[in-house]
C-alpha cells in the first residue's frame, strides 16, 4: 500500500488531502497543485493516468460567456444589480461534461460588491456559506470542453461514493487523482476564460461544486470589464422572441390534449367500463377546471365535454386571448408530437377501456392534426 493509499484509507486522512489540495486551489497555486498531482500520477498507473495527461490546460476551453453577459443585463433590468457570479462544477448534469450552474448573486445576502479578496475566502470556508441558496438568478449558461472523457471515467466509476473504512476499491487512488486534476482544469479554464472574455463589471467569481465531490471554495477576482452591453441587449431581444414561441407552443400543446380528452370522452363505448368512464370525465373536468379556471366564471365543474363544438372552440379562443391578449385570429404555431406524461397515462387509460370507437376517433383525430 503506498502512502497515497495509506491516507485514503481513512475518512479523516481522505477530508485532509481534500483541504490540502483544496488550499492550493483557494491560494491560486495552480502550479503547485499541478507538479503534486502529476507525481502522484506517476506512483499511481490507473485507467484514468492517460485521460488526466491528455487533459492540458490549453486544451480546455470554457465556453458561453455572452450568455452570460446577457444574464447579467437581464438581472440588472429587473431591478437587481448583480455584484458576484457562482460557478458550481455540478453533479447534477446529465448530457457530455462536465456541467456548471452559474449562480447571480446581488448584495443581499453577502456584501460582494465591497469585500476583499480574503474576506470571501472566509467566508467560503466551510459547508454552510452566507450565500448559500441565495442566489438571484441560476442559469446553465457556460459549457465546457476537453474534458469529456475525464469527467465521464469519473462520474462512470464504481467507487467513486465509496466508505474510507472499507477496504479501497481498485483505482481508487487514480480516481482521486483524477478528481482533482479535473478540479484543477475547470480553475484553470474558468480563470482564463476571465481574463479572455471578462464580464460586464467588475466582480468575485466563486468556483465550487454542487453535489459533484469535495468542496473548494475557490475565488476568483474578475477585474477584466467587457463592453458587451449591445451584444448582450441582442440576445435578450432573441430569447424573448424565442420564449414567446415556446410559450405559444405550449399553449398549442395545452389545446391539443383537451382536444384529444373531450373527443375520448365523447366518444366512448355505451358499452364500454363505466366505472373507468367515470373515472376518465373526472380526469378530464379537474384539468379542465385549472386549464379554464382564469377565463370563465363557473361554480363546480367545467365540463368542456358537454359543449357544443362551436361553445368549446369559443372557450379555445378565449383561453389563447389569455394566454396571449391579441392573439384571435392570428396563425397558431404547431405544438409538435410532445405530450405530457399525465395526458399520455390518460390515453392510456382510454384507449384500454373506452371502445373502439374510441380507438377510431383517437386515431382519426391524430390523422387531422397531422
Amino acid at each position: 500500500m503506498t502512502e497515497l493509499e495509506q491516507i485514503l484509507s481513512t475518512g479523516e486522512g481522505r477530508r485532509a488531502l481534500d483541504r490540502y489540495f483544496a488550499g492550493l486551489i483557494r491560494a491560486l497555486d495552480f502550479a503547485a497543485l499541478e507538479t503534486e498531482l502529476a507525481m502522484l500520477l506517476e506512483e499511481h498507473p490507473s485507467a484514468f493516468a492517460p485521460l488526466c495527461r491528455a487533459s492540458m490546460r490549453e486544451s480546455v476551453e470554457i465556453v458561453g460567456w455572452e450568455r452570460v453577459h446577457a444574464d447579467i443585463l437581464a438581472m440588472d433590468r429587473k431591478g437587481s444589480r448583480c455584484t458576484a457570479l457562482g460557478i458550481d462544477l455540478t453533479g447534477h448534469w446529465e448530457g457530455e461534461g462536465p456541467g456548471f450552474e452559474v449562480s447571480l448573486y446581488d448584495d443581499g445576502s453577502f456584501a460582494f460588491s465591497t469585500a476583499s479578496r480574503a474576506a470571501l475566502l472566509e467566508a467560503s470556508e466551510g459547508h454552510a456559506t452566507p450565500w448559500q441558496g441565495c442566489f438571484v438568478e441560476i442559469e446553465t449558461s457556460l459549457e465546457c470542453r476537453g474534458l469529456a472523457l475525464l469527467d465521464g471515467a469519473i462520474r462512470a466509476y464504481p467507487g467513486r461514493h465509496a466508505v474510507p473504512s472499507q477496504a479501497l476499491p481498485r483505482d481508487y487512488a487514480g480516481f482521486v487523482i483524477a478528481l482533482w486534476w479535473l478540479y484543477l482544469r475547470v480553475h484553470q479554464g474558468v480563470a482564463d476564460a476571465l481574463a479572455h472574455h471578462g464580464l460586464p463589471r467588475a466582480m468575485p467569481v466563486l468556483v465550487d461544486e454542487h453535489d459533484f465531490g469535495p468542496q473548494v471554495g475557490g475565488v476568483l477576482l474578475c477585474e477584466h470589464v467587457a463592453d458587451s452591453a449591445e451584444r448582450s441587449a441582442r440576445i435578450l431581444d432573441a430569447r424573448t422572441v424565442e420564449n414567446r414561441l415556446a410559450y405559444d407552443r405550449l399553449t398549442e400543446q395545452l389545446i391539443m390534449e383537451v382536444r384529444e380528452k373531450r373527443a375520448v370522452v365523447r366518444n366512448w363505448s355505451f358499452w364500454g367500463n363505466r366505472t373507468q368512464r367515470r373515472n376518465a370525465i373526472e380526469l378530464l373536468e379537474a384539468s379542465d377546471k385549472l386549464m379554464f379556471q382564469d377565463v370563465v366564471s363557473t361554480r363546480g365543474q367545467l365540463s368542456v365535454w358537454l359543449l357544443s363544438d362551436r361553445e368549446f372552440e369559443m372557450l379555445l379562443d378565449r383561453y389563447r386571448e389569455h394566454r396571449r391578449p391579441g392573439s384571435s385570429g392570428e396563425q397558431h404555431p404547431d405544438p409538435g408530437e410532445e405530450r405530457t406524461q399525465l395526458h399520455l397515462m390518460f390515453l392510456q387509460h382510454a384507449l384500454q377501456f373506452g371502445g373502439r370507437a374510441v380507438q377510431r376517433e383517437f386515431l382519426a383525430h391524430r390523422g387531422r392534426a397531422a
